[in-house]
């Protein structure tokens, strides 16, 4: 079983991912789901709540490599209906962090593909 957290906000990325898994998802509490294989935390431009980078750091450390990160650059605004991107910046963060991710056994992706042909592994 997969968690499916991260960007809210309208953001469709977990309506594009479900079709492609082949393992049952939740979008319950991670407290709640003691038998989750994987936890994913997907960040799009729609993420408005920096705890969320918060919880991949702290969770790095406790889930390893069940924990993946997906970052997604772009993503499309629900009110405008325009694309929107994350600036350098941001992607320097997401490089910084994925190293971090890398020492801890954890997985960072940069598409929703990738994750689903990782999860879906036997």
């Amino acid at each position: 079983m997969i968690y499916l957290g991260g960007t809210n906000g309208g953001s469709n990325w977990r309506s594009e991912l479900i079709p492609m898994l082949n393992i049952p998802y939740t979008m319950l509490n991670i407290d709640a789901n003691p038998n989750i294989d994987f936890l994913l935390y997907t960040v799009t431009p729609l993420l408005t709540r920096f705890n969320v980078i918060i919880k991949i750091l702290k969770y790095s450390k406790i889930y390893e490599e069940k924990l993946i990160v997906c970052i997604l650059e772009n993503d499309i605004c629900p009110d405008t209906g325009k694309k929107i991107k994350f600036d350098e910046n941001a992607m320097i963060l997401f490089d910084c962090l994925n190293k971090i991710l890398y020492k801890n056994n954890s997985n960072m992706f940069w598409c929703l593909e990738s994750v689903a042909n990782y999860v879906n592994e036997p």
